[in-house]
């Protein structure tokens, strides 16, 4: 019986053509024509995709083709704030108009074709096909339009339409980008969909969005002092002597940037792609890290450090209600543009959350990188954050705690760090119950107490502390949460850490809400509301 062979794509061929090269070797255009019979253009992207999986990276060359590097590519963004003022400023806000009248132009050409968007302007549409599949028929959208077919049209639209004269005066690839982007978010809210979740449709865009941005590629070029942009000249950066963050330009290639308003703040996104060698700082430690009102973390030494968060919301709180019933109160009413007094709340309530953002985001940073520079191994709880904030679980004021403290982007920025470094990153699955297991021999307590008591080993801690020293047993690998577990040390008494996992585990949730426990010297109960065993503050303030 004959078998059927198929010839190997183009992009196959150029992927086994630039594997056979060394480490700084440069391939040029020309060359790979040569190798594939074909303009390399649509194919090299694919090839150099495949051959990153297998550890071989590329970094483009311009106007020449692709050098092999001996390490990684990868994405990186550094971020400054810029200084524009009079005629710059006006044609930033110009740019940022523009990318919204290419996104909701985009949006109803895919609307036309058939496609849901969100918000009230397609709420008709959505419950009309909610409603056919409920009596069971099968509802199919049509072909999405591609981004190429939507700047075709666009151009056409452009070159006919006189009243759009005014386009030529704005950054094209400005429309390339909003154009892009709609595509991109129907692709992911189709994914979402297809996962069972709020498919989420893109939706068009006010004057007053809260994304006031664009992208856009090309034309750059960037001093200590300055960015220039392309049909918007020099503008200058902001407190430009104090920093040096372009340094880090030198030899990358820039691959686009996003200039956003924020607070009436400018600030610019640079894009960039180098190579990046991994440096391995070994340090042998392993670390559990608990998730709580304070980062707590267990390393195996008598005093291991403990991170408290600002808790930046908690100290605006005050202030960001005041002016935010300013701004209520001052509202316009519908068709006006409203008084100096209204944008002037509007503006302070701005500037407080952007300030709350980034005392979070410092915070982050700092710890994290920390965390990663101490240790090679780090383990952390793998509960859902996002179902933990959700309106069915929990205190309103330990949700807004929560999302105050950003667990979810500690976890995130951690992961991130340890790959860069060479690091070690473990999270444990969603449905480990960490906080009811005992460190030093598996048994289960479903108390929720502040203070942790084994009935088997008799082993007492406080709870943070006792999920600290059962994730850094779990990263050496003395303890699991699946399948078969090292028996219990000779001299312990108690079951083994078997008995987790046979046992069907449940999702962390909030625990009881007026519970009260002894400490461990016998002292005074602990009253009022707790998470995970650790009591959630009654005072404003009692966290920072």
């Amino acid at each position: 019986m004959k078998t059927k062979t198929t010839a190997p794509t183009t992009t196959a061929i150029l992927t086994e053509f630039l594997r056979k090269t060394s480490p700084g070797d440069v391939v040029d255009w020309p060359q790979m024509e040569g190798a594939i019979g074909k303009h390399p253009k649509m194919y090299w992207k694919g090839a150099r995709r495949a051959l990153s999986k297998d550890g071989i990276c590329f970094s483009i060359v311009d106007g020449i083709g692709l050098r092999r590097v001996s390490g990684r590519m990868v994405n990186r963004a550094v971020k400054v704030e810029l200084a524009p003022r009079g005629r710059k400023l006006e044609e930033l806000r110009q740019n940022v108009g523009f990318s919204r009248f290419v996104w909701n132009w985009t949006l109803g050409q895919h609307q036309k074709n058939g496609w849901p968007v969100g918000g009230k302007a397609g709420a008709e549409a959505r419950c009309e096909a909610m409603k056919r599949k409920k009596l069971g028929e099968k509802v199919d959208l049509p072909k999405m339009l591609s981004a190429a077919e939507v700047s075709r049209r666009w151009t056409q639209e452009v070159r006919s339409n006189p009243e759009l004269s005014w386009v030529q005066h704005r950054i094209v690839r400005v429309a390339r980008n909003a154009i892009q982007a709609v595509s991109d978010a129907y692709a992911h809210a189709l994914r979402r969909a297809r996962l069972g979740e709020r498919a989420g449709w893109p939706r068009f865009r006010k004057r007053n969005h809260q994304r006031r941005s664009f992208t856009t590629q090309g034309r750059f070029r960037c001093t200590r002092w300055a960015i220039k942009l392309d049909k918007l000249g020099m503008i200058p950066i902001r407190n430009a002597r104090r920093h040096d963050q372009l340094d880090v330009l030198e030899g990358a290639r820039v691959l686009r940037l996003v200039v956003e308003e924020r607070a009436e703040r400018w600030w610019c996104s640079i894009m960039y792609e180098r190579e990046h060698e991994v440096e391995i700082e070994s340090t042998g430690k392993i670390a559990g890290i608990d998730l709580g009102y304070s980062i707590t973390v267990s390393d195996g030494t008598d005093k291991p450090p403990v991170y408290d968060p600002p808790m930046a919301l908690d100290r605006h709180l005050l202030w960001l209600r005041h002016w935010g019933r300013a701004v209520s109160r001052r509202q316009p009413k519908p068709g006006q543009l409203g008084s100096k007094r209204y944008r002037r709340a509007q503006k302070i309530v701005a500037s407080l959350h952007l300030r709350v953002a980034f005392l979070r985001k410092d915070w982050i940073e700092q710890v994290s990188d920390d965390l990663v520079k101490r240790y090679d191994v780090l383990v952390v709880e793998g509960f859902d954050v996002k179902r933990l904030v959700s309106e069915e679980v929990g205190y309103r004021k330990g949700r807004r705690t929560i999302l105050d403290i950003g667990w979810g982007m500690l976890r995130i920025r951690l992961a991130a760090k340890a790959k860069d470094r060479g690091k070690r990153f473990e999270k444990l699955e969603e449905l480990d119950l960490t906080d009811q297991t005992c460190s030093r021999c598996g048994t289960l307590d479903e108390r929720t107490d502040g203070l942790f008591r084994c009935q088997g080993c008799g082993h007492q801690d406080t709870r943070p502390r006792n999920t600290a020293d059962l994730l850094r047993r779990i990263g050496m690998g003395e303890m699991t949460f699946g399948g078969d577990a090292p028996e219990t040390p000779a001299g312990e008494a108690g079951v083994n850490a078997r008995g987790v996992g046979e046992r069907t585990v449940r999702r962390p949730s909030w625990r009881g809400s007026e519970i009260g426990c002894a400490d461990a010297q016998g002292g005074p109960a602990l009253q009022g509301p707790q998470l995970f065993g650790i009591p959630i503050p009654t005072e404003r303030g009692a966290l920072s």
